[in-house]
């Protein structure tokens, strides 16, 4: 190599030129491995929330809505109607039976109204029209199912029973139809080949 100062002559790999002292090329660098350049930065996933505490309400309709609603209890709903509806027949037939229940048909019911021809008459009245006998008629019932009808000093026997709010009373195996109305006991006969309707307190 020579000298880039003074021309001289040098060996191969001289600094300084021994000539004119000058220094030459300052001494190669290893050359440094190549440093990696840094990834490029990946784009970052959404954040995440944590679900609300307690239930999530949907729209109504959506699909997750209806993905939790409970099936309707159709069956209960109709065991409830059918139940209720028993319950108010069993009221109805009750209050049919109110009189029955609230005077109690047992004991002695003494006439104190007939109505006979369109015409309404007391007990006394009746007594006038058509004598003490039948005036003094009276009905008892006994606890026991018997039934006695008081025509002065004639007794008739019978049975009878509690039919709603009608007491059918049977003598001699013809059945008739008494009736409890408002505390009183209805009692549709004839007499004198009339339509009689004989009223009835209880004593």
């Amino acid at each position: 190599m020579f000298c880039k100062f003074c021309g001289k002559p040098l060996d191969d790999g001289t600094v300084f030129c021994k000539y004119c002292g000058k220094q030459l090329d300052a001494p190669s660098q290893p050359a440094q491995a190549a440093q990696p350049s840094p990834p490029a930065s990946a784009p970052l996933p959404p954040p995440q929330f944590a679900p609300p505490l307690g239930p999530m309400v949907y729209p109504p309709g959506s699909a997750q809505a209806n993905q939790g609603a409970k099936p309707k209890r159709t069956g209960a709903f109709a065991a409830l109607a059918a139940s209720i509806a028993a319950l108010l027949g069993a009221l109805a037939f009750g209050l049919s039976q109110l009189d029955v229940f609230s005077v109690g048909i047992v004991g002695t019911w003494e006439l104190v109204e007939l109505e006979i021809g369109g015409e309404t008459l007391s007990a006394e009245e009746s007594e006038e029209e058509y004598g003490e006998l039948l005036s003094a008629i009276k009905y008892e019932f006994k606890d026991n199912g018997e039934f006695l009808s008081i025509l002065g000093d004639l007794d008739t026997e019978g049975t009878y029973e509690v039919d709603g709010s009608d007491i059918l009373v049977t003598i001699d195996d013809d059945t008739q139809t008494l009736t409890l109305e408002g505390g009183r006991l209805l009692h549709p006969s004839k007499l004198l080949e009339a339509d009689v309707l004989m009223t009835f307190e209880k004593s």
